[in-house]
């Protein structure tokens, strides 16, 4: 999950610069910006899914306590 995630958060930042250049150089139609835009709102929908997931794993390890937790948030420890 984590390597998706900073995939997906490269890839909004590349496909959000480029968006930007193409903009700015006056391409605002055409195959190739739709393209860029696709990769950027389909990046964005899957970075949520991933946020949610991490976050649902997190408490799964959480409840289940199995030190998983322990790992991720020292500052809380758990008290055996």
């Amino acid at each position: 999950v984590h390597y998706s995630m900073y995939l997906c958060l490269a890839s909004i930042c590349i496909s959000g610069l480029m968006i930007g250049l193409f903009f700015w150089l006056g391409f605002k139609n055409g195959l190739v910006i739709e393209f860029i835009i696709l990769i950027h709102e389909n990046s964005i929908s899957i970075i949520y899914w991933l946020i949610a997931i991490h976050i649902i794993a997190a408490l799964y390890h959480r409840f289940r306590s199995d030190g998983v937790w322990n790992s991720m948030v020292p500052i809380w420890l758990e008290k055996n």
